[in-house]
Formats: C-alpha cells, sequence, structure tokens
C-alpha cells in the first residue's frame, strides 16, 4: 500500500514539474500541515483498481476545495445550538437554512472567521462522503442516466455554498432506503429525478415552517424571511440533495429590465431538452448563473486590476444557454481602454451591474451566451471607479448587434409621460373608468345632480380628465361609478385659473370599502376600490373647469411638483440635459441626441426608473 501511494504522489510531482501544475498538486501546496489527510485520501483509493472512479472522484473533490469555507465563532455555535433546541423536530433541510440565516446579515458576517475546507476537514468525512455517495450511485435507479462528470458535480459535492460541510451529510441511510422504495414501486419516476420531489412533498412541508419570521442570535433579533427567493431556493435544494436528488441553485445577478436579482432551485435531469427541470418562469435575461462546486473561469487577481466583487467567486458556472437563446458578441472597445478584462454590465437598480467578463483583445472583448433582447454597456475599472468601455449597445431578439452612439449632427424633441415602462396588468383597471361621469349638485344628496361629463380612455395609465363647461357653480360635485367597481388612486379638481381646489368635506355612498380620504390624500400610489360614489363638499359654491382621476396605478408617470432631470449615455458616461420642474403631466426636451441611449431620472420621489431609446417611438429597457 505505501508503495503504491508513493509511487502514486510521485507521479502527480513528476507531471507537475514537466508540464504545469495539476490542480489536485495546487490543491495539495495549498493545504499545508492538513496535506497528509489528502494524501491519506488519495492512497486509500489507489489499493484497487475497483476503486479507479472512486480515486477519480477523490480527486475531483480536492482538486476543487481551494476557495471552499464555511463560518465559525463562539455566538455562531451558540445560536446553532439554540435552534437545535429550539426547533429540534423541524425538517432538517429547514435547520439547515435556519444555520445558514446569520451569514445573510452583513453585520454578523463580519464577525465570523473562516475556515478554509483544504486546511480543516479530514480524510475520514471525505472518505465517508465518497462512499455514500457511490452507494447512492449504484442502487438509485436513475443515477444510471447520469455521466460521471454529473454525477461529480451535482450529486459527490459535500457542500452547497459556504454552509458548515457537517450539517449536509446525511443522518441516516434511512433516506437511500426511502428512495429505493418509491423507485421499486413506482415506475414513471424510477428514473427520472425530477419526479420524485411529488412524493415526500416538501414544498407543503416548507409552508407549514413559514411562520418563524424572527430569529434570536448574540442577544439580538435577527430577520428571518422564508419567502425571499434565495430561501426558497436553499431549502428546495437541501431537501432534493437529501434524497439523492441532483438539485441545484440557479440565479441571475442582475434583471437587465427590471430592478432586483432572483434565486431557484432546479433539478438536473436527462430528460430536460436543456438539461434541468425548473419551476422558474423565464423572463427577460441577460445572464443566469448556477452555483457548483467546480472552480469555473474566473477572472486573475495576480494582474493587480480591480476584481468586482461578483467575479472573485469561481463557483458560478454560466448556464444562460440553458434558458434562453444566446448569443456572442465581440464588443468594440473605446480605443484607450488598457485593462485586460472588460465587463459587460445591465442596467438594474439605477446602476450597472456586471453580469458577464471577457478578455480585452486590441480594441474589442469578445462575450459569449449573453441573453438577447437586452442593452448592454462594457465597462472597466480604474481601482474601484466604473468607466465606460464602449458605447452600449442592444442585442436584439434576433441576435443582431446595434450601437447607441448618440448621434452630434442630428437631434430630436422628446415629450416624455412616464419613466418607467407601462405594465399591462393596469390596462383593465384604467378601463373600468369607461363611462364614469362626473355630477354636480346643489344638495348633498345629489337629488338632481347635473352630469358635468363622462371619462373616456383608451386604457392608458395616466391621469383621465373631464372638462367642466357650465357656467353654474355648484357646492357639491361626485365621482360616480358606471355600476361597476372602480379601483381609484387620485381624484383631483381645478378651478378656471388652473389651480387645485381641495374640498373641505367628503361624502360618499356609504359602501363598506369605500375609502374617500384615500381618493384626495395627493398620493398616487395609494388605492381603494370605490363600489358607487365619492363626492366632495367645498363648503361653497364653486365652478370647476376641470376634473381629472387616474385608477390604480405605478406612480411612474410624470407628476406635476416633481423635479426631473433626463440623461444620455455618452462616451464618458451620463451627460445631463437639464433639470426640470414638470408643471404638466409632460415634459419637453429640445436637443435629445438620435441614436442615444436615455434615462430620465426622478429627483422628488421613487427609485423605478428604466433606460429607454427614442428612435421612431420611446421602447423602454
Amino acid at each position: 500500500m505505501q508503495k503504491l501511494y508513493t509511487i502514486i504522489i510521485a507521479a502527480i510531482v513528476t507531471t507537475a514539474c514537466s508540464h504545469s501544475i495539476t490542480p489536485l498538486e495546487y490543491a495539495l501546496k495549498q493545504s499545508g500541515d492538513n496535506r497528509h489527510e489528502w494524501e491519506k485520501v488519495l492512497a486509500h483509493y489507489s489499493q484497487s483498481p475497483a476503486d479507479s472512479l472512486k480515486y477519480k472522484a477523490a480527486v475531483f473533490l480536492i482538486s476543487n476545495m481551494p476557495g471552499h469555507y464555511w463560518y465559525e465563532s463562539k455566538e455562531l455555535a451558540t445560536y446553532r445550538d439554540w435552534v437545535d433546541s429550539t426547533y429540534g423536530d423541524m425538517l432538517p433541510a429547514y435547520k439547515r437554512l435556519l444555520y445558514v440565516t446569520p451569514e445573510d446579515n452583513p453585520a454578523i458576517l463580519k464577525t465570523l472567521h473562516k475556515k478554509e475546507d483544504l486546511l480543516h476537514l479530514k480524510a475520514d468525512f471525505l472518505i465517508n462522503r465518497i462512499e455514500y455517495c457511490f452507494r447512492l450511485r449504484e442502487e438509485i435507479a436513475w443515477m444510471q442516466n447520469f455521466s460521471f462528470n454529473d454525477f461529480c458535480e451535482y450529486i459527490l459535492p459535500y457542500r452547497l455554498g459556504n454552509e458548515n460541510p457537517y450539517h449536509l451529510t446525511p443522518e441516516t441511510d434511512s433516506l437511500i432506503d426511502k428512495v429505493q422504495e418509491i423507485c421499486k414501486n413506482y415506475d414513471d419516476i424510477k428514473y427520472n429525478p425530477a419526479s420524485i420531489s411529488q412524493t415526500y412533498n416538501f414544498p407543503f412541508d416548507y409552508w407549514l415552517s413559514v411562520n418563524i419570521t424572527s430569529l434570536e442570535f448574540g442577544g439580538k433579533t435577527l430577520p428571518f424571511k422564508p419567502t425571499e427567493c434565495r430561501n426558497e431556493a436553499r431549502f428546495g435544494m437541501y431537501s432534493h440533495r437529501m434524497y439523492g436528488v441532483p438539485a441545484v441553485i440557479d440565479f441571475t445577478p442582475a434583471f437587465p429590465h427590471r430592478n432586483d436579482r432572483h434565486y431557484w432551485h432546479s433539478i438536473i435531469t436527462p430528460y430536460s431538452p436543456n438539461g434541468h427541470s425548473t419551476e422558474y418562469t423565464n423572463e427577460k435575461i441577460g445572464k443566469i448563473y448556477r452555483k457548483v462546486f467546480s472552480i469555473q473561469p474566473h477572472p486573475d487577481s495576480s494582474y493587480g486590476e480591480y476584481i468586482p466583487p461578483f467575479f472573485r467567486n469561481p463557483f458560478h458556472k454560466d448556464v444562460t444557454k440553458e434558458y434562453s437563446p444566446v448569443s456572442s458578441v465581440n464588443v468594440q472597445l473605446h480605443p484607450n481602454i488598457k485593462n485586460k478584462y472588460v465587463y459587460l454590465c445591465v442596467f438594474n437598480d439605477l446602476k450597472w451591474i456586471p453580469v458577464a467578463y471577457a478578455e480585452r483583445t486590441e480594441d474589442y472583448a469578445c462575450f459569449n451566451a449573453l441573453g438577447r433582447d437586452v442593452v448592454y454597456l462594457p465597462v472597466v475599472y480604474d481601482n474601484r471607479i466604473q468607466q465606460p468601455a464602449g458605447y452600449p449597445f442592444i442585442l436584439s431578439i434576433q441576435g443582431n448587434v446595434h450601437y447607441l452612439n448618440p448621434s452630434k449632427q442630428e437631434n430630436q424633441t422628446l415629450c416624455l409621460q412616464r419613466k418607467y415602462p407601462a405594465d399591462h396588468r393596469f390596462y383593465p383597471v384604467f378601463k373600468t373608468l369607461e363611462g364614469c361621469t362626473i355630477e354636480a349638485s346643489h344638495d348633498s344628496l345629489f337629488t338632481h345632480p347635473i352630469t358635468i361629463g363622462t371619462f373616456h380612455t383608451d386604457g392608458k395609465m395616466v391621469l383621465t380628465d373631464v372638462q367642466s363647461n357650465t357656467p353654474e357653480a355648484f357646492r357639491y360635485w361626485r365621482f360616480k361609478t358606471n355600476n361597476k367597481a372602480s379601483i381609484i388612486a387620485e381624484i383631483l379638481s381645478f378651478d378656471h385659473t388652473g389651480k387645485k381646489v381641495i374640498p373641505s368635506r367628503l361624502i360618499s355612498s356609504g359602501n363598506l370599502y369605500e375609502s374617500p380620504e384615500v381618493y384626495f390624500d395627493n398620493d398616487a400610489l395609494t388605492y381603494a376600490p370605490l363600489m358607487q360614489w365619492v363626492g366632495w363638499d367645498f363648503g361653497k359654491p364653486v365652478n370647476l373647469s376641470r376634473i381629472r382621476c387616474i385608477a390604480r396605478n405605478d406612480d411612474n408617470g410624470v407628476w406635476n411638483g416633481n423635479y426631473y432631470e433626463l440623461f444620455y449615455q455618452d462616451q464618458d458616461g451620463w451627460v445631463s440635459l437639464g433639470r426640470r420642474l414638470a408643471t404638466t403631466d409632460t415634459l419637453l426636451y429640445h436637443n435629445v441626441p438620435c441614436n442615444a441611449l436615455l434615462w430620465l431620472k426622478n429627483h422628488t420621489k421613487g427609485k423605478e426608473e428604466r433606460i429607454f431609446t427614442a428612435d421612431k417611438a420611446i421602447r423602454f429597457w
């Protein structure tokens, strides 16, 4: 045994010296005093040719250990003991979710210290993991449909993120027995792991546990959000992996058409055309990544360039092409760019967020597998400062590239009504305004009302007007529905000078669902149903010239009294076209460069703003 072990290690070193260092040898060199543990594992699986695949599995795990770690501290150990005592009967997968929750808190994370796998795990741990996974491979029917590479990536790993690896190992062999029982008795799922979740009903178990909204850590209350997408994805992955199901977490680091990011779990299965089964509903995407155990291509920090945090993690695998039609683009850069690495960004949360990287080749950088129908911006970093490396471009749905290089000779005039794309789900709400009327009366009971006008709408998400041409003044005015319920956000009334007139008292039909004060609170985001009518008493007869109404909406239209600023993206960044106070529902900008990427910013309120182009029509991206 010892002689064979020595020959293997010598062969590794010889290969490393004669060519370039192998990932295995690099890992062994980085393991320091713990190296003998990994040599023990390699020696263990070098004794018999029958263990050749287990040896390859050991090489896979050890070679990809660098960069993997978990967190520890006295407070974290005390917290885990508290979880065990408080929630001892809870599902193991849910407890594992609770274990890692403190690590999502940036303030707590700073107090924890890392324990690197290479330096602290032991040979027995790795051997037990390999033996368990090979038992799964031998005894569970669907494992026959997986290549050895997929087995190594999606079944073999002892960790799924930065969890304590000892919390992820199976408690008993009863899990294997249960899976075997299911597969033996139900042929439709025997070879397809995507179906087995229906047999142990983990989503139902999860929703029974979501009543936990806070946890105790270090004497402080820690918020817990069980329905946050990242927690749901973790739970799904933990639950499936316990049963030998190759589940993964896929995610988009930034949506290219709205704020935020998203995580979800998927099941690797050969029965899906894309290689995985997921309940994720495809939205517009720029990049999608998968959390994996193996080290993926990533920027080399030895060049001394600043690397954005996302790309410092070497365990993100690009799987965009599994979700969407993609294109490779050789992006043209500004001629003064000297950086080795160029990053491609999408606009998200009012800033450019990098989602892909590539090495520069002269004045170009080739980016692979980009989601289509998206606007991208290439950037580089000068220390930590992000700088445009080229003009933004549209990658069309057909895969064509159009650079948005603003014209210096050709300008246009734009009339802007919104700063964010209108959501079609508001359309039926706005259509309920059709046929609603404005009435006026000399008495609060509207015994003999006068119809002032009728609302007409094409469903557009804007304030809808009724003009008043009556010369007579009335004390009481009301908004009356068309015998159908409406959802009203705001009602505004104006006199003949254009001044807003505020009622002294609100009245209504008395329906319990109606909230008259909501319709007149000068807040377009608050809303309430209007079942019959709502009226307003001005205290004396008044002559109104215009009544305006807006149904439930997103408050992303141009709003009278708000300050706005229009920008276009030029070679060195955003260029202002002027800051304006809106006095109507529209903003008029002259001398706007053609073929430009634009951004209308509201300085008064809100954060939902999207970039747009204005070629033949305004299109938000």
